[in-house]
């Protein structure tokens, strides 16, 4: 697709428990993926595919690291006909987003954490 730059925005978000006791993550939910496109204008559209998410603890349970992967899908529409001309698929797209602990002072000065 020479000539044509469009922008991709993606948030991976997730949440997690803490166990107050012993400062560990007890529990990490399946994370959720936003994708925002912008700048393809009006000839383009372009469409998210191959979503996958996971959690995963790791065996200290002091860290949640949530992944996101996907592919974008743009497509060029003929404005005259309103057909499809071409597809090509971009990606694929990935991070992650990792979560710990806060740790903080509670007042009778015992150190506890907090999610």
């Amino acid at each position: 697709m020479s000539g044509k730059t469009f922008e991709i925005l993606f948030t991976i978000t997730g949440n997690y428990s803490v166990n107050d006791g012993t400062g560990q993550i007890i529990y990490a939910g399946y994370p959720s993926l936003y994708v925002q496109y912008s700048g393809q204008g009006s000839l383009f559209s372009v469409s998210t595919q191959g979503m996958a998410t996971n959690a995963t603890i790791n065996p200290a349970k002091t860290m949640v690291t949530f992944y996101a992967r996907f592919y974008s899908d743009i497509s060029m529409h003929d404005p005259y006909v309103g057909s499809i001309i071409w597809t090509e698929r971009t990606g694929p797209y990935s991070d992650n987003v990792y979560g710990y602990p806060k740790l903080s002072t509670c007042l009778n000065r015992r150190v506890c954490f907090t999610s």
